[in-house]
């Protein structure tokens, strides 16, 4: 008999109420009719109690109708999407042979979810699984053609930084083991849009294997990256998190401190050195 797939699904929403009520109830049905063993995490980011009082009729009506698939976590501060998933991570991991998340806004269908999480062998003898936005046969990315550009030119950074084979680091649906997590856990600090680069960056940093699998995406009003103040914060967290791969034994503010050039340089007189 075939051993079910345990996994801990979050979902990280920070004033998410609209689009939820649409995403929520069809990710949990499907989730639950093809996984007994899982278990879907809303976390609410600090959005503050009018958001609060706009989810009240979607919470009482999917708690009491999945109550064993179902939980929700809200959290007094904004932490930002790293943070709300470390938060559910970590309070919720024991039990689960994998943890994963997907973010809020619908712009993956839940069906996606249920297709990538299929690919999980059960025991979390899995690679780590991140979906991707590759535009190719068969596949459909709807996605604003600057937004596309701008994020061919950021992939194209974290190769250059941490790992070329990787072709997308931001797609908002991952799933990793939960014997990897606990391994990385300490590390990761959950920063805000630069989280998917800090998990990235951990999961490399254990020789975690990690599978790419390309997705339907479609492009979702109402993203709140802000492109400019964002994009900046990206490249440096991937560029940050590139050299402290190469040289670890710099601590974890020199990069901060010093500037990465310095880094840099004391690599190398070390390398030289011996």
């Amino acid at each position: 008999m075939r051993k079910e797939t345990r996994f801990l699904l979050a979902v990280p929403a920070y004033r998410e109420s609209r689009r939820l009520k649409r995403f929520l109830p069809e990710l949990l049905r499907v989730v639950s009719a093809r996984f007994p063993a899982a278990r879907v995490v809303l976390v609410d980011d600090g959005s503050g109690p009018e958001e609060m009082k706009s989810l009240q009729r979607l919470l009482r009506k999917t708690q009491n109708r999945y109550r064993r698939h179902f939980h929700f976590m809200a959290l007094p501060k904004n932490r930002g999407k790293g943070g709300a998933i470390l938060a559910a991570w970590r309070d919720r991991c024991p039990g689960f042979d994998y943890l994963g998340f997907v973010d809020a806004d619908g712009a993956l269908e839940p069906g996606e979810v249920v297709r990538l999480a299929r690919e999980l062998v059960p025991g979390g003898r899995s690679p780590a699984l991140f979906a991707s936005r590759v535009k190719m046969m068969g596949f459909s990315v709807q996605r604003h053609l600057f937004r596309h550009y701008a994020g061919r030119m950021f992939a194209t950074w974290v190769g250059i930084c941490l790992d070329p084979r990787i072709y997308d680091s931001q797609c908002g649906l991952k799933f990793i083991p939960t014997a990897m997590f606990e391994k990385i856990s300490p590390r990761l600090r959950g920063r805000g849009f630069a989280w998917d680069i800090e998990l990235l960056a951990g999961l490399l940093a254990v020789g975690c294997p990690i599978r790419e699998i390309p997705v339907h995406w479609k492009d979702v009003p109402g993203t709140k990256v802000r492109f400019m103040r964002d994009s900046a914060r990206l490249f440096w967290a991937a560029l940050r998190a590139g050299w402290r791969k190469r040289f670890p034994e710099a601590g974890p503010g020199e990069c901060e401190r010093e500037g990465a050039w310095r880094v840099a340089k004391a690599g190398k007189r070390r390398f030289r050195h011996g």
